[in-house]
């Protein structure tokens, strides 16, 4: 069995990003195939300065995260190194997501304080943005089920943080004998103490991001409430951590147009605010990428 498990794992590794890019172009070749791509770039023409505002958020959303992180490490680091670390690290993890992941760099430059701690900062880090997320789906699950009525995106938003409370409960307070889950047993019980700002720094993060994906739908001349579009941004993110896809690619975009649907929105025009949302994001992490050309110490 342990055999087994292990060549799937190898051939998993080897394949995965043949897999991945196999789901992305395929998920993409539907949507050009069911969509008017010709009134999709029509929509373009609405982009206005509007547009400058989710770009200024970004770096705004980085200074929430390097905090989320800088708590994490316990290690006197200056704000701004580690700062620059996380926009060099989304750079990499939006253009070479299959080679260096941003994860990896972060890593790599905080190696000399111990991979082990280096590494747990990066689990509580994103582990918190996680936990955070499903809170936030299972407290507007029924909002949620209202909007779409489907049952299977109800249970999708509702189970996730019940399962991750069970876990933790379970490797907080039972006894292991696995060294890797005893690891993990301690290394959650030393950072109890930062779950509630974690916890609310991830909160604050999907907050921004919302008023963000707001800013396109208003620019574009969709005058949606913003509890409506937080809901839309909280599926999104959900859907998009489903590993089949480069980044997402396809996914978030056929989310969009799905859930934009519940408002009126043609299927063209949900298009064009997932592929405007996109390539700002591409356009702000690309500045990290500057920073590793110019400034990577």
């Amino acid at each position: 069995m342990n055999n087994c498990l292990f060549l799937l794992k190898n051939y998993w590794n080897r394949y995965k990003l043949a897999v991945k890019f196999f789901f992305t172009s395929l998920l993409f070749g539907i949507l050009i195939w069911k969509i008017d791509i010709n009134k999709t770039i029509a929509n373009f023409s609405k982009i206005n300065l509007l547009i400058l505002i989710p770009l200024i958020l970004y770096p705004i959303g980085l200074l929430i995260s390097t905090k989320k992180w800088q708590m994490s490490l316990k290690i006197d680091y200056d704000y701004w190194y580690l700062f620059r670390l996380y926009w060099i690290s989304n750079f990499f993890s939006n253009f070479l997501p299959s080679t260096i992941g941003g994860d990896s760099y972060k890593l790599l430059k905080l190696k000399k304080h111990g991979l082990k701690k280096s590494f747990v900062s990066i689990v509580l880090d994103r582990g918190s943005g996680m936990l955070a997320l499903f809170f936030l789906l299972m407290v507007f699950a029924i909002p949620i089920f209202t909007l779409t009525k489907n049952v299977f995106l109800f249970f999708i938003a509702s189970t996730p943080l019940v399962l991750v409370v069970i876990i933790s409960i379970i490797l907080i307070f039972i006894p292991f004998k696995n060294k890797y889950l005893i690891k993990i047993k301690n290394a959650l019980r030393k950072n109890l103490s930062l779950f509630f700002p974690l916890f609310s720094l991830s909160v604050l993060f999907i907050l921004l991001g919302s008023f963000s994906l707001w800013i396109y739908f208003y620019m574009f001349g969709f005058y949606l409430s913003f509890f409506n579009v937080f809901l839309i941004y909280i599926l999104l993110r959900l859907i998009a951590m489903i590993p089949i896809s480069l980044n997402g690619l396809g996914l978030k975009e056929g989310a969009m147009i799905y859930l934009a649907g519940f408002f009126g929105i043609s299927p063209a025009m949900g298009l064009s605010i997932a592929l405007v949302s996109r390539m700002v994001i591409l356009v702000a992490t690309a500045f990290g990428g500057l920073i590793y050309l110019f400034n990577d110490t």
